[in-house]
């Protein structure tokens, strides 16, 4: 893969987040069905962790009891341990998918338009590069994991010194509120893909550190479209269910008819809701590195 530097044209408007916004909807619209083709394998791949992990949890937990007796779940020093353990990688492997995802969408934006180019190019990148892709999904889930653990521990005795209960509106507010600060805070490694796309030998850490200091100041607007972004996939997720109870109610489905319906309605809504956060992030790589007079060429697809 090859990069080409020129200097970019001075009367290009600034960015905005209005700019960013239109053209991050507009790719959206105009490339849906690529864009769903695309994260339809990874949706498939999420279901099918989501039912392995279960199988792989009660195979566990059939282990402890035998191991410890029935009641090995009240002893903290045995419990503890292997449910934040079982938390941690339930999480890195959810986040390890999207950023597969997000790979695959960057490297679609970044291709300067070869709107021919098959679907499989666009996760040919991915190949390339998945252990830098891996490590980078690790990486950003850890810390967001860790700083998530002790912002919900902060926010949770702060609460109870007010004598919030928690599960109350007041409760899932604040929560809500601190974890869409700390995803904007997190959201500055967010350029770290597109970084390793567009460059064969960046190494993880090197993107990590390259989209930090290139992120500076746009925290605010990923907090924004975090917020928005959470709302709109809450309602949809909620008018899904509200369609299924009616189905169940009025249609002579059976129940195993049913989970399948239910199961293929979430994957395709998983695989067209995801993109616009990585279609954000990519464009933004992209038109911050015009701005610095960089002309980027897409990555030699093998």
């Amino acid at each position: 893969m090859n990069e080409s530097y020129g200097v970019a044209p001075s009367f290009e408007p600034k960015l905005t987040w209005s700019s960013l916004l239109a053209k991050t909807y507009q790719f959206y619209v105009q490339h849906f069905w690529t864009l769903f083709q695309i994260g339809l394998p990874v949706a498939l791949l999420a279901y099918l962790f989501w039912y392995g992990k279960h199988f792989f949890v009660q195979a566990l937990f059939n282990f402890l009891e035998k191991s410890f007796g029935p009641w090995w779940m009240t002893k903290l020093y045995l419990s503890w341990p292997v449910l934040t353990l079982l938390g941690f990688l339930e999480g890195v492997g959810y986040w390890v998918m999207s950023t597969v995802f997000f790979t695959a969408i960057a490297a679609r934006i970044l291709k300067n338009g070869e709107e021919d180019a098959p679907i499989s190019d666009s996760y040919s990148p991915v190949r390339q590069r998945l252990g830098a892709v891996v490590v980078v999904g690790v990486l950003t889930w850890t810390v967001f994991w860790i700083a998530r653990s002790i912002v919900m521990a902060a926010v949770s005795m702060l609460l109870e010194g007010f004598n919030v209960r928690v599960g109350s509106a007041t409760w899932y507010i604040s929560s809500s509120a601190a974890l869409l600060i700390l995803g904007g805070l997190c959201s500055r490694a967010g350029l770290a893909i597109p970084v390793l796309v567009n460059n064969a030998t960046m190494s993880p850490l090197k993107a990590i550190r390259g989209s930090i200091r290139k992120m500076e100041n746009w925290e605010p607007f990923f907090i924004f479209f975090l917020a928005k972004s959470a709302l709109f996939g809450y309602g949809v997720y909620w008018l899904a269910q509200r369609a299924f109870a009616e189905l169940w109610n009025r249609t002579p489905i059976d129940a195993s008819a049913y989970s399948w319906v239910t199961w293929a309605v979430y994957i395709c809504i998983a695989a067209a809701l995801e993109s616009p956060l990585f279609i954000a992030f990519s464009i933004l790589y992209r038109e911050l590195n015009a701005k610095q007079g960089e002309v980027i060429t897409a990555p030699a697809i093998r």
